[in-house]
């Protein structure tokens, strides 16, 4: 579905203004994410892909746990952490195309 509105240039203005502050605030944040991933990646040997991977192997039954016993909060934390840096990481997409249709805006 689309929905036109019509909006006077300066109001596009305040718009890109505020996505453009968004869009700093995400990218701040998925640098943190990434950066607790990487604290992961390098205690335990193996890429954030590979974890969830075998995270999602051994969730369906058919995978073996590389991981001592003992990471199984350190697994829940990664897992989540992997899911969110996924979700800002849309979430930029998302508003850097928006951003790019307000400013073709003659």
């Amino acid at each position: 579905m689309v929905t036109e509105i019509v909006l006077r240039r300066e109001e596009i203005g305040y718009i890109v203004t505020a996505l453009e502050h968004e869009l700093r605030r995400l990218r701040r944040r998925l640098r943190r994410v990434e950066k607790e991933l990487k604290g992961f990646e390098k205690r335990y040997g193996i890429s954030t892909e590979e974890f969830m991977e075998m995270y999602e192997r051994c969730r369906r039954g058919g995978g073996t746990w590389r991981l001592p016993e003992d990471a199984d909060v350190d697994a829940v934390e990664w897992h989540g952490l992997a899911l969110l840096r996924d979700e800002i990481a849309r979430e930029v997409r998302s508003v850097e195309e928006i951003l790019s249709k307000l400013r073709k805006v003659p």
